[in-house]
């Protein structure tokens, strides 16, 4: 999807510590045995896609929880990309895997 480009460095920095929670998580957590990670550029927007084919989970229920459900990396992730502008979606599936999906709006030419 798109052309490669550079992004604002405040939104380099949280999409990279995005999918280092969502990797860190299919390590700890998923039971994976492949994850996907790709990245897309839109005209103005940045995607990150991170998939895995592990056991999956009940969504609505981790992301409504409180910060004391232990669920604190998926709210990180969430936290962040709401402080980028973006938007942050986990589908999930027991069984089927786990697709966390970033978009974080940029301009179509950065000047750095």
């Amino acid at each position: 999807m798109g052309e490669e480009r550079r992004l604002p460095s405040d939104a380099e920095v949280g999409i990279f510590r995005i999918a280092q929670e969502a990797l860190w998580n299919v390590e700890h957590h998923s039971r994976a045995t492949q994850v996907r990670v790709t990245t897309g550029f839109g005209e103005d927007e940045a995607r990150l896609n991170v998939d895995d084919n592990g056991v999956g989970f009940d969504v609505p229920p981790v992301l409504e929880g409180s910060p004391l459900s232990g669920q604190l990396g998926l709210l990180g992730m969430q936290e962040r990309a709401g402080l980028l502008g973006g938007k942050f979606e986990v589908q999930s599936s027991h069984g089927e895997g786990t697709r966390v999906t970033v978009s974080i709006p940029v301009p179509k030419d950065v000047s750095k």
